[in-house]
């Protein structure tokens, strides 16, 4: 029995223990969520008026407000970290505060909750110890002159008993009850700009525009609606007027253009990104580098502009984006891909001091990719053009070293479903991953890809040519020469602008090599009307071909 007890007297004290330990971190956590909160007090209408709820559904609305802004910058913050890097949104991340976080809901304490009337009555009883923010305000009318004036009371932690009060005032002149959201929405725009501390903005306007913008940016990044592609172009568009200059406006805009993949477009994301390459923000500064440096790649290598300047200015600013921080894992992207452009170009040089630059390009490529992997596992992008550049090196390899050219294109086929194990709807990766089989002669494999990119993309007109492509292709099941040349046609119309005429080249290039090198008599013999469809989509391989050659033989 002695042994009983004295068992029930030691599990009494450890019993005794855990509970005071459990209090203990409990009143921490409270403690520390204390300092992270702002209660939303009542407002107090300071003129006679029969709406008695009028100030609820002010401090109701501020929150709602504010909540939306801060939900719009932290979405688009983790957009950029957890699941979609290349559809990136703009670089800096809204943090409040450390001291005051909007983690409050309105008037604590008035919707029941036991866990709201504790920390009610907690904050209330200890105020010097569990000390949140506290934003109250208050409503003047004065004839059609409606006047909010609101009031943050805080704690800074550096002085235990010294309190700050901030406060803010809003005047809006022939004010209605249906104009009073419209001064509460300025308010929360007014207030979150202070909390936050950012310095990019110099408006509370400019600052909603911008908010709105991103919003709808955000909403077309899901949905993929013109509409919202429209009006996120419409808000940046009236948040630059108010701040020409502003660098997050311009690379957020450089973002939205950059991603429509038209050459126009593309050249106005150039002008964008280069307006934000100045920026004082660190992290900002180094994104717009790396967006400059894609966008410079995209008129280079997707475009068809085979200047040589395009890839040094490339190259120059990708490694600027990566000196300024090398732990993004964008900034390492761009740069793998401006040197994996560099090596490309450098490859098929007849001085072998060149070709050797151009492995060691390669190299720095595959290095950089890698670290943007090990930055954040889910960039895509990066596992895309990887493939891309494995698929190169193998395609060109095909004659030389042939096993190296095989475990190369394996390699391509690794990195593309690596790409679509993240994205399943990425269409680039589908168009390389059938670039791949189609080297290594799997054909039906080829066009099943080409067909997925097409069908999350059915605009693409790379992946449309490719499908033609294949069709040529003696050994392929389903051949079918009149196919081939319809797929060519509606890819060629997809580029239908003068600006993209150099597009259209690079893809009658590849369509021609295929012509040439599978079709024979007297499947090479036209239809006249046939022809000049093509020729109206601007062909120029096989409908020019089959053109001069119905003019030689009249000549003769």
């Amino acid at each position: 029995m002695k042994i009983a007890h004295e068992i029930i007297r030691t599990a009494t004290e450890s019993w005794l223990l855990i509970f005071f330990l459990v209090v203990l971190a409990i009143a921490i956590v409270v403690y520390l969520r204390s300092r992270k909160q702002i209660l939303f007090e009542s407002w107090i209408t300071m003129y006679d008026s029969k709406e008695n709820d009028l100030g609820k559904s002010v401090a109701d609305l501020l929150l709602f407000k504010i909540g939306y802004i801060k939900s719009v910058h932290q979405r688009s913050a983790g957009t950029i970290g957890n699941w979609n890097i290349y559809r990136d949104v703009p670089a800096f991340r809204q943090s409040l505060d450390e001291n005051v976080k909007l983690l409050a809901s309105v008037e604590l304490g008035k919707y029941g909750s036991f866990l709201t009337a504790v920390s009610t009555l907690l904050f209330s009883l200890l105020p010097m110890v569990f000390r949140p923010a506290r934003l109250k305000g208050s409503i003047h009318k004065y004839g059609d002159r409606l006047q909010l004036l609101a009031t943050l009371e805080f704690y800074a932690p550096a002085k235990w008993r010294t309190s700050a009060t901030t406060l803010w005032e809003v005047v809006q002149e022939k004010s209605t009850n249906e104009t009073v959201p419209e001064a509460v929405e300025e308010l929360a725009f007014r207030i979150y700009l202070d909390l936050t501390r950012e310095e990019i903005f110099k408006s509370w306007a400019g600052f909603q525009a911008y908010t709105k913008g991103l919003d709808s940016y955000r909403s077309y990044v899901d949905l993929q609606r013109p509409a919202d592609y429209h009006n996120a172009k419409k808000h940046y568009g009236e948040a630059l007027k108010l701040e020409p200059n502003n660098p997050a406006i311009r690379y957020s805009m450089g973002v939205l253009e950059y991603y429509q993949w038209d050459v126009d477009r593309n050249n106005e994301a150039i002008k964008d990104f280069q307006g934000a390459v100045a920026a004082a923000q660190t992290h900002l500064r180094s994104y717009a580098h790396s967006g400059l440096a894609n966008a410079l790649l995209q008129k280079y290598g997707r475009y068809n502009f085979r200047d040589p300047r395009l890839l040094e200015d490339a190259v120059y600013h990708a490694q600027r984006a990566v000196e300024i921080d090398p732990d993004i894992d964008m900034s390492n992207r761009a740069l793998a891909f401006a040197y994996h452009q560099l090596s490309e170009s450098q490859a098929a040089s007849q001085d072998a001091a060149v070709r050797r630059q151009s492995a060691t390009n390669r190299e720095l490529a595959i290095q950089h990719y890698t670290r943007a992997f090990e930055l954040n596992e889910q960039n895509y992008a990066a596992h895309n053009n990887l493939a891309n550049l494995y698929l190169e090196w193998g395609t060109r390899d095909a004659t030389e070293d042939k096993a190296l050219s095989v475990k190369n294109l394996r390699r391509a086929i690794q990195e593309c479903e690596a790409t679509l194990a993240i994205n399943p709807q990425y269409h680039l990766a589908f168009d390389n991953l059938g670039n791949a089989h189609l080297q290594l002669g799997e054909l039906e494999k080829a066009a099943d890809s080409y067909k997925n990119a097409l069908r999350y993309k059915p605009d693409y007109p790379e992946g449309m040519n490719d499908l033609g492509a294949v069709h040529l292709n003696k050994t392929f099941p389903g051949r079918n020469v009149m196919d081939a040349l319809r797929h060519h046609q509606d890819a060629l119309l997809l580029l239908p602008k003068p600006e993209q005429q150099q597009q259209r080249q690079k893809l009658c290039t590849l369509f021609g090599k295929r012509w040439l090198n599978n079709v024979v008599q007297p499947e090479t013999q036209l239809e006249p009307g046939i022809r000049q469809t093509l020729l109206d989509a601007h062909c120029t391989c096989v409908a020019t071909m089959q053109k001069n050659a119905v003019e030689a033989r009249s000549a003769t």
